[in-house]
Formats: C-alpha cells, sequence, structure tokens
C-alpha cells in the first residue's frame, strides 16, 4: 500500500505522537508498504527522504515550534496528487491534517486518525479565548472531524470510551503505539540498587504533574537517586519546586532515545504522574526494559499497567510512598514484576501491532482512483 502519514508535529518535536508516527512507518516500510510523511519544516527540522515538509513562517510560543504555513492547501494538494496515496492516516484534527481530510474527500481517498492526544488537558495553551469558549469551540472540531473521517484509532481503552459519545463503536479500533526497537534491547533484571534509582522521563509542563512527584519524593523516607529526562517550559519553576522541598533532582534535559534507554535499564523503578495520557507511551517503554512502574491511576496508565503484576496505580501521595518502599523492601516482588514488566511489553510488538493496523487500512482504501 502506499500510505501518507499527514501530522502538526514531527522531529525535532519529541514526545508520544513522534515516537507512534516513527514505530508505525518503521514496521510499515518492514512489511514492504511505501511510506511518506507529511508535517511543516520547523527551525532545525532535518532532512529525511521519507519526510515532505510544508514551509511558513516559524516561531516559538512556550518553548513550542510553531508554523504558519503559506499555500497551506495548495503545497499539500500537489504533494497527495504525485504521491497518489491509498490511505491518508491523520494525526491531529488541526491545522495540516483539517486541510488534508478536506482533499482526500474531494479526491475520493479513504482516511483514517488517531485520536493521539486527550486535547482538552491542553487548551490552557491557547491565549486569550476564555476557557467556556475555548472547550465548546473544540467540542465542535472534534465532533466534526471524527464524523468526516473513515475510522479512528483509539491508543487506550479510555479514549476508545470517550469516543463513543461522538461516533459509532464500529468506527473505533483501539490499537496501542507500538515500542521502538531501540527499546526493546537488553532488559535488566537485577535486586534494586543502594540507594534506588528513580526515573521519570515526562516533557516539562503542567499537564505532566511534576509537581506531584517532588510532594512525594520529599516525603519519601528512604534513601533514593531520582533522574528527570526531558524539557519544557516549566523547568525553571520546577527546579526552584524541587529546592524549596530539598528533593534533589537529576535534571538531564532531553535525551537521544538510545541515552533513554540506557537510562531505563540502569535504574529501577519508573515513576509516573501524568493525567493527560492517551496510551503513556513511555511506561511501555520503561516495562520492555524490566521497570516495575508506580504511577497515579489516570487515563492511560490502565492500559499499561496490571495492577499488582507489573506495577502499581495509586490515587494519593501517601499510597505512591507506600509502594515505591514496597518494591524497595520486597526483593521477590521487585525481582517478580521485574519480569512481568518485560513479558508485559510484548504486547507492544511492532510487527504485530502494525499489521492489525494495515488491516483497517485495507478495509478503508478505496479502489484506484484517477487524477
Amino acid at each position: 500500500m502506499k500510505i501518507l502519514h499527514v501530522t502538526n508535529n514531527y522531529q525535532p518535536y519529541k514526545g508520544g505522537v513522534v515516537s507512534s508516527i516513527d514505530s508505525f512507518v518503521a514496521a510499515q516500510k518492514k512489511l514492504g508498504h511505501q511510506v511518506l510523511i507529511v508535517t511543516f519544516n520547523f527551525i532545525d527540522s532535518l532532512p529525511f527522504d521519507h519526510v515532505k515538509r510544508i514551509d511558513g513562517f516559524k516561531f516559538k510560543y512556550k518553548s513550542n515550534q510553531m508554523v504558519l504555513p503559506y499555500n497551506l492547501h495548495s503545497k499539500l494538494y500537489t504533494i497527495i496528487i504525485d504521491f497518489k496515496p491509498d490511505i491518508i492516516h491523520l494525526h491531529h484534527p488541526f491545522f495540516i491534517c483539517d486541510a488534508a481530510l478536506k482533499i482526500a474527500k474531494k479526491l475520493n481517498i479513504a482516511t483514517i486518525f488517531t485520536h493521539h492526544t486527550m486535547y482538552h488537558q491542553y487548551l490552557h495553551y491557547v491565549p486569550l479565548v476564555p476557557s467556556y469558549f475555548k472547550h465548546l469551540f473544540l467540542d465542535i472540531i472534534l465532533n466534526r472531524f471524527c464524523n468526516q473521517v473513515g475510522h479512528i484509532i483509539a491508543p487506550g481503552k479510555r479514549v476508545a470510551k470517550q469516543l463513543l459519545n461522538k461516533v459509532p463503536e464500529d468506527k473505533i479500533t483501539i490499537i496501542p503505539s507500538p515500542l521502538l526497537n531501540v527499546f526493546k534491547k537488553e532488559p535488566y533484571i537485577h535486586v534494586f540498587h543502594k540507594p534506588v534509582r528513580l526515573l521519570s522521563v515526562s516533557r516539562l509542563v503542567p499537564e505532566k504533574n511534576i509537581k506531584f512527584l517532588i510532594e512525594v519524593l520529599a516525603d519519601l523516607s528512604i534513601d533514593f537517586e531520582f533522574s528527570l529526562v526531558g524539557s519544557g517550559s516549566q523547568q525553571d519553576e520546577l527546579e526552584k519546586y524541587a529546592a524549596h522541598k530539598n528533593v534533589k533532582i537529576n535534571f538531564t534535559g532531553a535525551l537521544p532515545k538510545e541515552e533513554i534507554a540506557k537510562l531505563y535499564r540502569n535504574h529501577d523503578i519508573f515513576i509516573f504522574a501524568s493525567v493527560s495520557e492517551t496510551q503513556g507511551l513511555v511506561i511501555a517503554e520503561a516495562l520492555a526494559a524490566g521497570r516495575p512502574v508506580v504511577a497515579l491511576h489516570a487515563s492511560g496508565v490502565e492500559d499499561a499497567i496490571v495492577d499488582g503484576y507489573n506495577g502499581f496505580m495509586v490515587k494519593s501521595q501517601e499510597e505512591f510512598i507506600l509502594r515505591i518502599k514496597q518494591l524497595v523492601e520486597d526483593e521477590q516482588l521487585c525481582l517478580m514484576m521485574q519480569q512481568n514488566a518485560v513479558d508485559f511489553a510484548e504486547n507492544y510488538d511492532e510487527l504485530v501491532l502494525c499489521k492489525k493496523l494495515i488491516d483497517c487500512y485495507k478495509k478503508l482504501a478505496s479502489k484506484k482512483f484517477d487524477i
């Protein structure tokens, strides 16, 4: 098949959406499909043979790279005409993806949409507009978009349940994002280090709820080392808050995936407090390295953690502390959960999940069209 992925965010952006696209694209290529990604030409964008970038006015807002494109519809139309895709896979309901949906409908090309993001959790990034109107407009946009695309991929059960308010059940398929190969190498089962090594991987932004982790660690009465991987607009604020709480944090900044994979293996417990995930892909990455997870019970987390098997889902700071201590103090439990984590990560095999996605494509793909 000829598969066109359209996304507002791509490298040099980092995060779950980019990882999901990269993992599926790598698997689709392995299976012999022809794949093209269309995105914006951001500052510091690197060239890739399988990526077409659309130029525009480049700027940053709250440390996020943004592009206001020139002649978006015309440029996108030309790319689609030249590539002649069998299916267009949309990864957002706005901007370039909305333009691609309009073109696809005009050319009778099948479309599929992955609902990667809990969009309502990110409305604070929209300036000036009152909260009520932001929520109203977002609901209108999502309802229209979801009803116009051919099919929707939900990365987890919670997202699928929410989508039932917009579309019928047979229009939704649950497919989590697969793991990149770099995270599936050399899982490490071991007795925990002393002091215990804690790790979290996250963008440093409010919706990731990192202050919660700092508050947990401030009351954690065991010896530990904590590394926090990621960058974002909240870093200065978090550094000051950690100092105020007398919590020592190794802020690594953003790192290449190979370095993050090593950190997963070299730490003992992965901790996570985000309340805005659709699937918690970093949790799956940690599990593949053999790391049990302690995380707040929230959307996305429940798809990756089987409570008491490969980690713990908790509802309070007190329970968070209790579960970390339980893992540290019970050697048999920590070794068992590490092996269970590795076993569970097999659910994120790229070829198995990609074949499931390709089956959705084939059901949707229109007959060969004449341009």
